[in-house]
């Protein structure tokens, strides 16, 4: 048997501001750290956080970005080699 939660949170607050995002992340890690006999916690693998999802998008897109700009400041410098 298990019990399944859905939680909102409306007014998370600045999360551009590290100590309110902190502060969220705490609570979301709380939630899956929950560990009480007859319910448990999945963990991570059971929470759909927009944050955690948002921020590895973010990574992805910074990283392909970083490698746009390096092929391009490669193919500029073959240029001038010519």
């Amino acid at each position: 048997m298990f019990t399944m939660a859905t939680v909102f949170v409306f007014r998370p607050g600045n999360m551009s501001d590290p100590r309110q995002l902190k502060r969220m992340n705490d609570f979301v890690s709380e939630m899956e750290t929950i560990n009480a006999p007859a319910f448990g916690s999945w963990g991570p693998i059971g929470t759909l956080y927009f944050m955690r999802e948002f921020l590895a998008y973010e990574t992805s897109i910074q990283s392909k970005l970083v490698y746009q700009l390096l092929e391009a400041d490669r193919e500029s410098m073959g240029h001038l080699s010519r």
